[in-house]
């Protein structure tokens, strides 16, 4: 599978991705730090790759994208959450 790893994704998934048979690119590597959400999401299509982010925000994109071939799938999960809903916000 091909992955693109925007940039709050730890660079090491990548390494684990290639262990494991994947072809996974972090934005760090292609010196496209400062790329725009819309960007990323333009380069994950044209080159056929699944997004891998904690931006909460590219649902959003995905939806202003209609008709291209984009779908979100959901987040990673971080600590404290949960398969069947994220944990409440600290200090709630």
């Amino acid at each position: 599978m091909r992955f693109l790893l925007d940039m709050g994704v730890d660079a090491r998934v990548a390494t684990r991705l290639r262990e494991h048979g994947h072809e996974p690119v972090h934005l760090r590597d292609e010196g496209l730090q400062r790329l725009p959400n819309g960007e990323i999401f333009t380069k994950a299509i044209s080159e056929s790759r699944v997004i891998l982010t904690f931006d909460l925000d590219f649902g959003e994109i995905a939806a202003l994208a209609r008709g291209r071939r984009a779908r979100e799938r959901g987040r990673c999960r971080g600590r404290g959450e949960s398969a069947s809903r994220p944990s409440a916000p600290r200090g709630t």
